[in-house]
């Protein structure tokens, strides 16, 4: 998941049929997720929506800082290129 991804916590879904759903956008801030639920609500009254706490994208974003903090992962260390002639 790209880091600019993990920023946007906070997604508006619309709830479909038969438990299906799908994610209209996605925002850093509540309140700005609370605003564009508003504004979609007038224009489509008949659809349900909901907002969500998006919980994967601030995991992703806190292994993101451990590994920050440690330095580099041992499974993100370069690996060394091996000759064809030992």
């Amino acid at each position: 998941m790209p880091y600019r991804d993990s920023l946007n916590r906070w997604l508006v879904v619309r709830l479909l049929p038969k438990m299906q759903r799908i994610t209209v956008a996605a925002f850093c801030k509540r309140a700005d997720a609370e605003g564009y639920l508003q504004a979609v609500r007038r224009l489509l009254p008949q659809a349900q929506f909901v907002i969500v706490f998006n919980a994967e994208a601030q995991r992703h974003r806190q292994d993101a800082d451990r590994v920050t903090e440690k330095g580099r992962s041992p499974s993100m260390q370069p690996s060394k290129p091996t000759s064809p002639h030992p």
